[in-house]
């Protein structure tokens, strides 16, 4: 892994929601959403990030990764329209997550794409033996779009029967990634303390001590 991603999100569609930069909230000519949609930067600059995302995020394995680059190498336009389609199914995860208006146009496209993801994913699953019972499973077989099996199977569950209300965006600025929380008191505010969290914690110092450094003025002057 080359350290690019970070998967802090504790659901595997979640830290795939997380593979940008940062989230920003749309322009106010736009129409604010009340959440941030739209990517500040983007992690995924090639197919071969997209591997590299689904090796850390376990979905794939060491030789799977390597198999799957090669292959992409051999077809880059193929390859190219699989990372199309992670962009898309990202954003639209990031969409549903926060929809407030289950009954507005853009959800129902978000939802569409996230279905198209998610039949693709079910057609490719076979039941195999597993122990004394059963497990769905994909077969070792080469295919480009085989990260996306994995998170639009995640983002179902996760919708169906996950918790939603603990899901948080970070409050840190030009921040905007997404996370379970799960502390108790449903108090977790930022992505990382060591990163977010330890920024606000700075410019808070910060802001005591400029204040406190200002002129005091006599009363009546």
């Amino acid at each position: 892994m080359s350290g690019k991603f970070k998967y802090i999100g504790g659901d595997i569609a979640v830290d795939f929601v997380n593979t940008v930069g940062g989230w920003a909230f749309r322009s106010a000519n736009e129409g604010q959403i009340g959440y941030r949609d739209v990517v500040v930067s983007d992690k995924f600059e090639n197919f071969a990030d997209l591997l590299d995302w689904g090796r850390g995020a376990g979905v794939i394995s060491e030789s799977d990764t390597i198999r799957l680059l090669s292959l992409s190498k051999r077809f880059p336009v193929a390859a190219e329209q699989v990372l199309d389609r992670a962009i898309r199914l990202r954003r639209a995860i990031c969409r549903i997550l926060f929809a407030t208006d289950r009954t507005r146009a853009s959800f129902t496209s978000d939802l569409e794409v996230l279905n198209t993801e998610l039949n693709q994913a079910r057609d490719s699953q076979r039941l195999v033996p597993a122990g004394t019972a059963y497990e769905f499973t994909w077969p070792a077989e080469d295919k480009l779009d085989r990260v996306l099996w994995s998170v639009a199977v995640a983002a179902a569950a996760l919708l169906t029967t996950g918790n939603l209300g603990r899901i948080r965006q970070c409050g840190g600025q030009d921040c905007g990634w997404i996370f379970l929380d799960t502390s108790r008191n449903r108090s977790r505010a930022w992505c990382t303390m060591k990163d977010c969290g330890n920024i606000a914690k700075v410019r808070r110092f910060r802001e005591r001590h400029d204040k406190k450094s200002e002129p005091r003025t006599e009363k009546g002057s």
